[in-house]
């Protein structure tokens, strides 16, 4: 048996469906292309932002350094100027009572880098006052003696009394003091 059916089929027009459809798709490929490639972006940024923040660290820590390379530059200065300002009075002031005579002692010890050295010394005998003169006389860093005054006082035991004014040549003093 055959059948003949007289109602019209309608055809669909499929297209209209597969652009929307296309369309669709592609939007949703594009939105996750535009994900990936923000988060793609975002990581690339992050390390940036860390490389960025280590070389910070580093900058800060390479200044710190040469900040502390410039304070060892100018305290080495610093003790350079010292050691050649520092003047040694102490071990002149030890070579000086090495001179004296047996029994003689300093009244007055006055020391000026610029107006040299002024020594009152009290002996026994006036011939230790000459014989300190001569030992002041032979040291090499004395540029000059001059005996301002000798007095004698008479007590129980007679007593002299001698000022000296000395020339320290300073440098051949640091070189005697340094050995």
């Amino acid at each position: 048996m055959v059948e003949i059916n007289f109602i019209e089929k309608k055809k669909y027009n499929l297209v209209p469906y597969l652009t929307g459809a296309f369309f669709i798709l592609l939007l949703v490929l594009s939105g996750l292309l535009l994900n990936w490639q923000h988060t793609n972006q975002q990581q690339e940024l992050q390390s940036i932002q860390q490389q960025l923040n280590d070389n910070l660290t580093e900058q800060q820590e390479l200044t710190s350094l040469q900040g502390i390379q410039e304070q060892r530059v100018t305290l080495k200065e610093q003790i350079n100027h010292l050691q050649t300002a520092i003047y040694p009075t102490v071990p002149l002031l030890d070579r000086m009572i090495a001179l004296l005579p047996e029994n003689g002692y300093f009244t007055n010890y006055s020391f000026s880098i610029n107006e040299g050295l002024t020594i009152d010394i009290r002996v026994n005998e006036i011939e230790q006052i000459a014989g300190y003169t001569h030992a002041l006389e032979i040291q090499n860093f004395v540029d000059n003696v001059t005996l301002s005054t000798v007095q004698m006082e008479t007590t129980e035991n007679t007593t002299y009394f001698a000022s000296f004014q000395l020339q320290i040549n300073e440098q051949a003093w640091r070189q005697e003091a340094n050995q």
